[in-house]
């Protein structure tokens, strides 16, 4: 696969090592702004979505969005602190991984808290804050979002509680994607991706158990004896 790009990402560097150079992927970036949610109804094709209150994991900010790669979803959590004027960034893909800076860079206080208390004491179904985390992290791709990779084959969307631009073609490096997956692995499923969209492929035809045996040289008479054929029969 050629990528033409004025950007350069992580997984840039694998065209050095050979690719097929009648793909070719432009990866010109493109901002999509999605319909303005209801304020009473979240719409179900709405991509996963996290609002936690911030005041429980000062000193650091909590954002979150979500990486759409070869029709794959990947949600993501940002923290981000300050040491004196220098500022820091975390990105977490996975939730265990998240628990674990939670209990050491939290306090034991803050850290309960969000283990311990409910997102809201008029929330129908009172989850606690870990818990929704949780299921922010364990989000799986569903159908209706298929049409946000028609054209594009990757995007970065950042959580916002009214409306979500698909930021398509961004840079994957500003949000630390090669913790999921490393630079060839994006490449080569980049590239698979963009073929199979170039040629779309066929479902394969079903073809009948009876035919598909006798296609291989089976029959009848080829796991069982019959009684009517006297050469069949054991000596």
């Amino acid at each position: 696969m050629r990528i033409i790009a004025k950007n350069h990402d992580y997984y840039d560097v694998i065209q050095r090592m050979g690719s097929d150079p009648t793909i070719i992927y432009l990866r010109k970036p493109v901002d999509v702004k999605l319909p303005t949610r209801s304020w009473s109804v979240f719409d179900n094709q709405d991509l996963p979505y996290l609002s936690v209150n911030p005041e429980m994991f000062r000193p650091f900010r909590v954002d979150s969005g979500v990486v759409g790669f070869c029709g794959q979803i990947h949600p993501f959590i940002k923290i981000t602190w300050t040491v004196g004027i220098e500022r820091h960034d975390n990105y977490f893909y996975d939730f265990d991984l998240f628990d674990d800076w939670a209990k050491t860079n939290l306090s034991p206080k803050r850290y309960t808290k969000i283990s311990e208390v409910r997102i809201s004491r008029f929330s129908r179904r009172r989850k606690f804050v870990l818990d929704q985390i949780r299921e922010f992290f364990a989000t799986s791709m569903k159908k209706e979002w298929q049409k946000y990779f028609d054209e594009h084959p990757l995007f970065i969307a950042y959580n916002s509680y009214r409306s979500t631009t698909l930021h398509y073609n961004d840079e994957l490096k500003s949000v630390e994607f090669f913790k999921v997956f490393d630079a060839p692995t994006a490449f080569q499923m980049l590239a698979m991706y963009m073929a199979n969209q170039a040629i779309p492929q066929k479902d394969m035809p079903k073809v009948p158990d009876k035919l598909n045996a006798e296609s291989h040289g089976f029959d009848k008479y080829s796991f069982r004896k019959d009684k009517a054929d006297p050469a069949r029969k054991s000596k």
